[in-house]
């Protein structure tokens, strides 16, 4: 999880935990368990990757973001978003009602310097952020 830190935000961490239970179910009865396709992928890829080879994704792994966190595929299948490269903090465009949700409330307070505004923008009413972090400001 370095690329988003340990604290996920919320669609990120629903992301996922839904991709997780595709590529490996709990209960694994059904012997769908795609964990050792992803694990030789990425084998593969970094492999090629160090040799110089270009490396490309094809299918329904280019919509995913394990593939895309494990460095299987470069495609980022998230909305677009900010990311602090130090803190890793994610800023993504959500709705009013999203943001008014417990979970996303509790990711805003669990960043001290995270400075919370509700702003509309003309038709849009975009949830707007300000972030403080190393002695910058970021205004989306």
């Amino acid at each position: 999880m370095n690329l988003y830190g340990k604290l996920l935000h919320p669609i990120v961490k629903y992301r996922i935990e839904q991709e997780l239970s595709v590529i490996a179910p709990k209960d694994n009865l059904e012997n769908n368990n795609i964990v050792a396709i992803y694990y030789l992928s990425y084998l593969l890829v970094k492999k090629s990757t160090e040799d110089g080879y270009p490396v490309g994704s094809r299918g329904s792994v280019g919509a995913s973001l394990i593939a895309n966190i494990l460095g299987i595929t470069e495609i980022n299948p998230l909305p677009p978003h900010y990311r602090c490269v130090v803190c890793k903090y994610t800023i993504m465009k959500t709705s009013i009602t999203e943001t008014l949700t417990s979970e996303y409330q509790n990711y805003l307070q669990s960043w001290p310097f995270v400075i919370d505004i509700q702003q509309y923008q003309k038709s849009l009413k975009l949830y707007f952020l300000v972030m403080i972090c190393q002695k910058r400001v970021v205004l989306l």
